[in-house]
């Protein structure tokens, strides 16, 4: 495969493409990552295998603080893809880089019940196992899906949605609602015994005192953290279940995308474009990656 071509534009403009390189490179596994902790901020910059491609884009070009000024880059670059690889798949370097990965995050959220968007009571997450540049954009995306699912978990309903993946599972419990995103291969009975266990805390914690909360974040929650990280394990989880025995009797609504958890006539693209809890860089990303058939990792 060959990239090639001219490009006219500012540093920083080139700075973005070269790291958007970078980052398809080693999604398609082109490029290996130095260490299992690939993600970790390069120090020096130009000493990483992982920072090659910036290295030579920027090779011969002047940057000049301060100044606003365009100039023109020639690239070539030529490589091959490793013979096992057919095609590209950007989920199966996430699952290499991924490790005993299960909990991506977990939200506590107040559903309005004016129909307005929920408001988020808690929220933890590790994305250290998705590429450095991507961190950002994915913590977006998380809160963005998670609005969007609460705000369409009924009352007393329990529902999943399947994305390749991953499942992103919903418990509303009165209004009050817990969102977990976990791998495909975290149990479900033990997902949904996390997601009790974590609104049970809440409540023991605030009372009912987040019916009056009116903004994101407004009540620090440490044990959100703990949970995420003690949970990591499903045996865990399990140790729960034994003691929620009305989950067995449970009814859990499994989506198989997250299409169709939205209403008639609502559209992901849309709700992407209006949404307060996307930059710009990272509806772009959306964008990208869709024209690309490779959908964001959490989407």
């Amino acid at each position: 495969m060959t990239i090639d071509g001219c490009i006219s534009l500012e540093f920083y403009h080139l700075f973005a493409i070269s790291v958007l390189i970078y980052d398809y490179l080693l999604y398609e596994r082109v490029l290996q990552p130095p260490t299992p902790d690939h993600y970790l901020p390069p120090q020096p910059l130009g000493s990483l295998n992982r920072h090659k491609i910036i290295i030579l884009l920027l090779k011969s070009t002047k940057i000049c603080r301060n100044s606003h000024f365009h100039f023109d880059l020639e690239f070539e670059f030529e490589f091959e893809y490793p013979s096992e690889i057919s095609s590209p798949s950007i989920h199966r370097s996430i699952e290499r880089g991924r490790g005993t990965m299960k909990i991506t995050s977990l939200l506590v959220l107040k559903i309005n019940p004016d129909g307005s968007d929920p408001i988020i009571l808690a929220n933890a997450a590790d994305v250290s196992h998705f590429g450095y540049f991507q961190r950002s954009s994915v913590k977006e995306f998380i809160v963005f899906v998670g609005r969007t699912v609460a705000k369409r978990t009924p009352p007393g309903q329990r529902q999943s949605v399947q994305h390749e993946e991953y499942k992103v599972h919903s418990y509303n419990r009165n209004g009050l609602c817990v969102v977990g995103f976990m791998d495909d291969h975290y149990p479900v009975r033990s997902a949904f015994s996390v997601l009790n266990q974590v609104l049970d805390e809440y409540q023991k914690n605030f009372g009912d005192s987040w019916r009056s909360v009116s903004a994101d974040g407004a009540q620090p929650w440490p044990y959100l953290n703990e949970a995420l990280t003690k949970f990591q394990d499903p045996a865990e989880a399990d140790k729960l279940l034994k003691i929620q025995r009305e989950l067995d009797e449970t009814k859990i609504i499994l989506h198989k995308t997250i299409d169709s958890v939205l209403a008639r006539g609502e559209k992901l693209d849309s709700l992407v474009e209006k949404s307060s809890d996307l930059s710009a860089a990272s509806q772009m990303f959306y964008k990208q990656a869709k024209k690309t058939n490779q959908c964001c990792t959490i989407l």
